[in-house]
């Protein structure tokens, strides 16, 4: 195992997601903060806060300029890791948010929540380009785009 240390007590973490590059990972907590952990440091070097919810998924951007997370308030934001800010909020589910999906090529993201929509974003514009009524059942708990 590796510590890392923080520069404050912390809330349980309930999500963490590595960088593309490894040399970073994140942590979403029940206290509504995304933490930007440095392995090379073993320390926290940022934290973002405005979620209205405790984060429950985290997702990096193939280029891992941008983190995604995704709460419990149905709230998703991107945050910029360059400038160390929100970059926008996408959108706000009736629902915690249950997936996030980036395409490995494309600007598109899709996310799920638990109110069983799933919606897709243009990540150039930020704009919605669809989304799927409710199904019966269950809502998605996992997404993926397909190389095809």
């Amino acid at each position: 195992p590796v510590s890392v240390r923080a520069t404050r007590p912390c809330s349980s973490a309930i999500t963490v997601e590595w960088h593309p590059y490894g040399e970073f990972f994140a942590s979403g907590s029940a206290d509504t903060y995304l933490k930007v952990w440095d392995m090379r440091q073993r320390a926290c070097i940022q934290t973002y806060r405005g979620h209205a919810g405790a984060v429950r998924n985290l997702l990096f951007s193939p280029d891992g300029r941008w983190v995604v997370s995704g709460c419990d308030g149905g709230e998703v934001r991107l945050w910029d890791l360059t400038a160390g800010k929100l970059l926008t909020e996408l959108c706000t589910h009736a629902g915690a948010v249950s997936a996030l999906a980036i395409h490995p090529t494309e600007f598109l993201m899709a996310t799920a929540a638990a109110d069983r929509t799933v919606r897709l974003w243009d990540l150039e514009t930020f704009s919605p380009v669809g989304a799927a009524l409710p199904e019966p059942g269950g809502g998605s708990r996992r997404g993926a785009f397909t190389p095809d």
